[in-house]
């Protein structure tokens, strides 16, 4: 049995290494090619090598691609550079296209490290995936005008590419396009283009400024994530959605105005944006995800339109230099009663995100999970008697806190909800808690004594760590 089935194995691929060492129907000039079409008489140029693991990197220096080639009496005419065609090709330096080319396949000059300039020629219309990721030496590539197709990760990893020109027929920037393009500097949209792909220009650390045009109508996640240059960017009023993590880790970006048509803002999508001083939203925002602006530590102020119907957990979490909060009047869902410099979800009364300056209203009746967590600048902050349940987090991080009085009416403290509170030197437990979760004072390491009440029945794990003396009820 066990003979049989390596017996088969060899034999796969026997057949394997065959197809691929016979992959080229003919060679002339040192480049291989395979028949397109016998009829109309087309070929395209293919890899070359003698077996399955030396197929690839064998062209090499400066080669010519010739428009039309003679094999056993018969011209064909060179329409295409084929799959992987010259995939690896680390020693290739140079090419000249001819014009009868009308395509680039999927990778087909991927790994072309050597490779430092080509020139497109004006009769291409396709670009496929990969045809020239990691090409690591290319500097400058002009797209021609007839392209209407780029495949996703056609320039990945070009880190040497400084600049490109797209044209207009260009209706969709693919996915992974020029991400680890970690030199281009510039690069102009083009006004037909109604989509920026997933991870488009991730990575990419030397681009400044980008004017995203008004056919765009959404930004894929990823899309600009780590581009730790980027200082500046317009996006249009046709955006519908900015994805996941669009601008995430963008540490440089100052300013952001999100234009009305922007309804969705997706998890994470400006968090770690540590320069950004402002945001203005515009008035179709509907959604603001999870840690959408989680440690922005230079934002000063938000104003929530009245539009906004969801906002995620931490959604403006680690924003140190938060001093100011207000929800537009017309929003009901969220307020900012009595300028309490926080948002309230008002059907149930829960403060959801607060900031150094807040001041908990007295018609509050329950402190959301993560609401104040790190907010390091926060250093005193009164907990009304209407206050019943403090959530998971909620205090987390505050280390500018040097005390805390929880009232007779509170009767659960979530998991983690003063955790690492290390300023923190004196906590008073109203008599009516029953409920203190997992690490919920844990490395509170300034206070000495907690005692807690008579009332409290259930202690989650590690709830005291790094307290001195907790005083348990008899």
């Amino acid at each position: 049995m066990k003979y049989n089935y390596l017996k088969y194995m060899l034999t796969a691929l026997l057949l394997v290494c065959a197809m691929v060492a016979g992959a080229a129907d003919f060679q002339v000039g040192g480049i291989c090619y395979n028949i397109l079409s016998q009829e109309e008489r087309t070929v395209e140029v293919t890899l070359i090598g003698d077996g399955y693991s030396t197929f690839h990197g064998e062209y090499k220096g400066t080669m010519k691609i010739p428009a039309t080639v003679a094999h056993d009496g018969t011209t064909y005419s060179v329409v295409a550079i084929g799959e992987g065609a010259f995939w690896g090709a680390s020693e290739l330096q140079g090419i000249t296209i001819p014009h009868s080319v009308t395509s680039i396949g999927e990778g087909a000059f991927s790994d072309c490290t050597g490779l430092t300039a080509i020139v497109i020629p004006d009769s291409v219309t396709c670009i496929a995936a990969e045809a020239f990721n990691n090409c690591t030496g290319l500097a400058n590539v002009v797209i021609p005008a007839g392209v209407t197709t780029i495949g996703s990760s056609a320039f990945g990893n070009c880190t040497a590419l400084t600049s490109i020109v797209l044209p207009d027929g260009i209706t969709d920037i693919a996915a992974s396009l020029f991400s680890g393009c970690t030199s281009l500097a510039s690069i102009e949209i083009p006004e037909g283009v109604t989509a920026i792909g997933n991870s488009a220009f991730l990575n990419c650390t030397s681009l400044t400024a980008i004017i995203i045009p008004d056919g765009v109508m959404a930004i894929g996640d990823y899309a600009f994530s780590d581009c730790s240059g980027l200082e500046g960017i317009v996006i249009s009023s046709g955006v519908k959605r900015i994805g996941k993590r669009a601008f995430y880790n963008c540490s440089a970006l100052a300013n952001v105005v999100i234009p009305n048509g922007v309804t969705d803002i997706d998890v994470l999508a400006f968090a770690n944006c540590s320069a950004l001083e402002t945001v203005v939203m515009g008035n179709s925002v509907a959604s603001i995800g999870r840690e959408a602006f989680s440690n922005c530590t230079a934002l000063t102020g938000i104003e929530l339109p009245g539009s906004v119907r969801s906002i995620g957990t931490g959604a403006f979490g680690n924003c140190s230099a938060l001093s100011s909060i207000v929800v537009a009047g017309e929003n009901d869902v969220y307020d900012s009663r009595d300028n309490c410099n926080a948002i309230i979800m008002t059907k149930n009364n829960t403060l959801l995100i607060g900031c150094k300056n807040s001041l908990i209203p007295g018609t509050v009746t329950a402190i959301g999970a993560s609401a104040f967590a790190n907010c390091s600048a926060l250093t005193d902050i009164v907990i009304p008697g209407s206050v019943t349940a403090i959530k998971n987090y909620a205090f987390r991080g505050c280390t500018g806190l040097t005390k805390i009085e929880i009232p007779n009416s509170v009767k659960t403290i979530g998991d983690y909800a003063f955790n690492n509170c290390t300023g923190l030197a004196s906590a008073a437990i109203g008599n009516g808690v029953k409920s203190i979760g997992h690490y919920a004072f844990a490395n509170c390491s300034g206070i000495a004594n907690i005692k807690l009440p008579d009332s409290v029945t259930s202690i989650g794990q590690h709830a005291f760590d790094g307290i001195a003396e907790v005083s348990y009820p008899e």
